[in-house]
């Protein structure tokens, strides 16, 4: 598993940028990039969105690719 993981903080803003590498030992290996931008409302508070294109690559079978979106708060008592 390799896992590189960049974050840039501009005020109240944060973005990050993710790529992943799995090898398995089953002749099996996920790639996935990530994106992400974070907001901080308060103190007690942000708001996220990410997305994420992945591709599994199993030797002998055909590459599923996949894609996922999430938005998201967070609220600290």
């Amino acid at each position: 598993l390799i896992a590189l993981n960049g974050v840039y903080s501009m005020g109240a803003n944060q973005f990050m940028l993710g790529a992943t590498l799995f090898d398995g030992d089953a002749d099996e290996e996920v790639v996935k990039f990530t994106v992400q931008a974070l907001h901080n409302l308060s103190d007690h508070m942000y708001v996220w969105v990410e997305a994420g294109v992945s591709t599994l690559e199993i030797t002998g079978f055909e590459d599923v690719d996949g894609t996922g979106l999430a938005i998201g708060s967070v609220y600290s008592f």
